[in-house]
């Protein structure tokens, strides 16, 4: 079981709940090698029902298994662990997959000293977890070959580690936890058109993992969000013509949510709707700017996109982005 030591109040998640959830009391000097303490993101919003989820697998006795968190890129699934790690006070270990990866980089490998010049050992992100208790973060999962997570099976199910290039075995910490995160189901097989590079995985990983599906933002919790994040670029605005902006914002980015999928050619993530929420908000403060709402959705994303797939876009998009120009330019 956990070794914790401290009660955070629900509050310092930005909920209205007497509940506490529980933690470590803050630590003084610094992480491990290799690990970070995450600093608490004030405008930060957990939704409610992700949060209630995540609270349940941390509290749980079944410290071993791992947690799989899946969900379209730019929806908070890292942000929200990385953030409840922060005020729970746990240090974090993060690593993205690629895909060419193996199982000695979870670990650990020889390298030179250019001081000695002779051969160290240095430990890699797993072993750093399973030495000091800290939070292993995994993004994008499935970007790795499957053989990796089928090789480290000794992980995933909070055995020991050994490793065999040192001969030493590693127990596992009782505070160490490990999060995978991706954009697609593990379930699912390979790569789409959406998220390349992906690979299917074995059902034994599924198998050992309790499951979260990270979902957008409800409305208000979204427009919640933005108002929060862009506080200092509402220059003069008063806060019902911010919020109302902010409304029409979020109702745009969920019509690219959407609408049909084989007419989609993006969603407007959160991320993405951050952007370009600030940029109204920019503009609305320097005033008139003329098609504000094309103009800010082109800095915020489109003007990444090939010149076919951005005019497709614009053409696409059946929103009436009349009325943020109005509210913008008002």
């Amino acid at each position: 079981m956990m070794q914790f030591n401290a009660r955070v109040p629900a509050r310092n998640f930005g909920l209205l709940s007497n509940r506490t959830v529980l933690g470590f009391r803050p630590q003084n000097g610094c992480p491990p090698p290799g690990a970070r303490f995450i600093a608490p993101d004030p405008e930060y919003t957990f939704v409610p029902d992700f949060f209630e989820r995540l609270r349940l697998w941390w509290e749980c006795d079944d410290t071993a298994s791992p947690l799989y968190i899946s969900g379209p890129a730019g929806c908070g699934k890292t942000s929200a662990v990385l953030q409840f790690m922060a005020r729970v006070n746990a240090p974090c270990v993060t690593l993205t997959c690629r895909r060419r990866m193996d199982k000695y980089e979870l670990i650990g490998q020889w390298g030179a000293d250019a001081a000695t010049h002779s051969l160290v050992w240095t430990d890699g992100p797993a072993l750093t977890a399973w030495r000091h208790g800290c939070i292993f973060v995994i993004n994008e999962m499935t970007s790795a070959p499957a053989d990796v997570w089928v090789s480290a099976n000794d992980l995933l199910e909070g055995d020991a580690v050994v490793v065999d290039r040192t001969g030493e075995v590693v127990p596992r910490h009782p505070n160490t936890r490990v999060v995978f995160t991706d954009n697609r189901p593990l379930g699912d097989a390979g790569e789409t058109d959406d998220y390349l590079g992906r690979n299917a995985q074995d059902r034994s990983v599924l198998d050992r993992c309790w499951h979260i599906a990270a979902r957008w933002p409800d409305e208000r919790s979204e427009v919640r969000l933005l108002l929060l994040k862009t506080q200092r670029f509402r220059r003069g605005l008063t806060e019902k013509r911010a919020e109302a902006i902010a409304v029409e914002a979020v109702r745009f980015a969920r019509a690219t949510r959407e609408s049909d999928r084989s007419e989609r050619l993006f969603e407007l993530s959160t991320r993405s709707l951050v952007r370009f929420t600030t940029l109204l908000f920019t503009f609305a403060a320097a005033g008139n700017v003329a098609n504000a709402a094309r103009e800010a959705l082109a800095l915020a994303l489109t003007d990444g996109l090939s010149p076919g797939a951005s005019a497709g876009l614009q053409n696409a998009m059946s929103y009436d982005f009349g009325r943020i120009n109005a509210l913008v330019s008002a």
